[in-house]
């Protein structure tokens, strides 16, 4: 077999690398065992992994390893955040509370949950530390909506029905349909905002599901918070200019967005007739919620959320982004406090 050099000197540098961080305290042993699980980790996934900072931004495309090295992340953690004095940490249980797996999807971070539930499963230095049903109760996975509803629910006692997306697709149509039967939205108006609809063709249906999108799309940019109502109504003439500028996002037509901005109102009134919201409702409630009650997210940051992993971050809407920033921002007691992966392109970039 010929000797090849250069490989050799590869495994050295890198060999180099390891000892260098394991002896200089960058790298426990506990973190570099979790980090063998990581195919090849090169110096930077390594510091990823084991690092202090109580804030990392991870910057990676695809294929770049990232979901290994969130996984190995959240090993870490889980293995770090509990030592004790005067416990070996032989002996130490692993426990999961107060970390908080954060992804676009639900499937997502219950993916990330799992895969680090096996990587420590599968090390006999910890195998006996590891009660993979308490772990998987402890360690929370979703996105940050549900992360939304769970601190309503937990701290406000308050549970909001949530309507499915078709059920609110049938109250825009309703409200539509009202509203045009009352000339409340001009006929000229309503035909052009049909055909410039998404979807191809010229169908109530695809105006709805247009109208649909772009109130999402409002609410989760929080721009709706200036909006003053009067009489339940709002005047086309008087539509701030940014509500406008979203139609280029999502390549609509503005006669799309000016029906949408009409008909608001009468959508989150027949919502609230209802006792529901929308699913872009929830992270602003959570926000005004801690916003108004300083001692609850005094206590959130001390006692709730220790940790949070937010997976494919530069998808999270400005109101996602405000909730997580009221928590984790200003908080001193955090020592691991969030860690951030990103793409490369937001779904929200204007």
């Amino acid at each position: 077999m010929r000797f090849n050099r250069t490989l050799f000197y590869k495994f050295l540098v890198g060999l180099f690398l390891v000892c260098w961080l394991t002896t200089d305290g960058y790298l426990s042993a506990d973190a570099f065992s979790v980090s063998n699980s990581v195919a090849v980790p090169d110096a930077n996934q390594l510091s990823s992994i084991s690092t202090t900072c109580p804030a990392i931004l991870l910057s990676s495309g695809p294929g770049s390893g990232k979901s290994r090295v969130l996984s190995a992340r959240v090993c870490h953690l889980l293995l770090e955040r509990h030592r004790v004095n005067g416990v070996k940490r032989s002996q130490a249980k692993v426990s999961g509370k107060g970390l908080f797996i954060l992804s676009f999807s639900k499937a997502d971070a219950v993916r990330i949950r799992q895969r680090s539930l096996r990587i420590l499963h599968r090390d006999e230095m910890f195998k006996s530390r590891v009660d993979l049903r308490q772990l998987e109760s402890e360690v929370w996975a979703g996105t940050l909506h549900g992360f939304a509803s769970t601190i309503l629910k937990n701290f406000g006692g308050i549970v909001p029905r949530v309507h499915r997306s078709r059920k609110r697709l049938d109250i825009i149509e309703k409200v539509l349909s009202d509203m045009r039967s009352s000339s409340s939205i001009p006929n000229e108006l309503y035909e052009q905002s049909l055909v410039s609809s998404r979807g191809g063709g010229a169908s109530t249906s695809n105006l709805i599901s247009s109208i649909h999108q772009i109130i999402q799309f409002w609410k989760e940019s929080a721009l709706l918070g200036a909006i003053q109502f009067h009489d339940d109504s709002l005047k086309r003439e008087r539509m701030p200019r940014e509500l406008l500028s979203v139609c280029d996002h999502l390549c609509l037509h503005s006669t799309v967005a000016e029906v949408a901005y009409l008909l608001y109102p009468q959508y989150q009134k027949a919502l609230r007739i209802d006792n529901a919201v929308d699913t872009s409702d929830l992270t602003l409630m959570a926000y005004k919620f801690l916003e108004n009650n300083p001692s609850v997210l005094e206590e959130i940051r001390s006692q709730f959320v220790n940790h949070l992993i937010v997976d494919e971050y530069q998808d999270i809407s400005p109101s996602q982004r405000n909730l997580l920033q009221i928590i984790v921002c200003g908080n001193p007691k955090h020592t691991d406090g969030i860690f951030l992966s990103t793409g490369k392109n937001s779904s929200y970039d204007q």
